[in-house]
């Protein structure tokens, strides 16, 4: 069968200009909105899988907000190299899910800034590691990412405190170290950090 060789250059251009604006499209999905990168934020930065460690990010900003320091929250995976290398404040509140997994909002993180060693020796930081001490590696991510900090020059404003299962006592040692008196109030949508973990119960499946 003979190929028209117009039919054959038709097609072959609408081929081309879907593939030009699937490409558009998806540079409009992945453009990232410029982050302020005002030296006087004080980040506070989050990694949460089930919402807990979200909460208490925004709950930590507002208490911030509410004695009149410039706070922001942020995903981890939203935190770029420049924004990191310029700000001179910074909290990260992370939990650890699976095996010593990295949560999902802050996989990219890990994978693009984690692996070089950035100049952050005017960074002054807090870590908030969360964790249930049931499992293995109790807290992995948030003892790796203070070592990495650590070790781009970057200086803990107090040593890193770790929380088994929502311990109220470590909460209080969070915020203390912190110098505000309370956590603020959590954001609208937010699942409230502080409730009671789930009591599992054993069924019979009958059916």
């Amino acid at each position: 069968m003979m190929i028209d060789p117009l039919r054959l250059s038709a097609a072959a251009g609408v081929t081309l200009g879907y593939l030009g604006l699937c490409a558009l499209w998806l540079r409009i999905l992945w453009r990232k909105p410029a982050l302020n990168a005002d030296a006087g934020v004080h980040w506070v930065c989050y990694a949460s899988q089930t919402g807990s460690a979200e909460a208490l990010a925004h709950s930590t900003a507002a208490a911030l907000a509410a004695r009149g320091e410039s706070a922001q929250v942020l995903p981890l995976n939203r935190l770029d190299a420049a924004t990191l290398e310029t700000c001179r404040t910074a909290s990260f509140i992370v939990s650890t899910t699976g095996d010593g997994d990295v949560p999902d909002s802050g996989v990219r993180f890990v994978e693009q800034l984690m692996r070089q060693r950035l100049p952050l020796k005017a960074l002054r930081y807090a870590v908030l590691a969360l964790g249930n001490r049931s499992y293995t590696h109790y807290c992995a991510f948030g003892h790796g990412l203070d070592a990495w900090l650590a070790d781009c020059g970057a200086r803990a404003r107090f040593p890193r405190i770790d929380v088994d299962n929502h311990d109220a006592d470590a909460l209080t040692a969070w915020h203390d170290a912190l110098g505000i008196k309370e956590l603020g109030p959590v954001a609208p949508g937010i699942a409230a950090p502080l409730s009671e973990p789930e009591v599992w119960q054993t069924a019979t499946l009958a059916r």
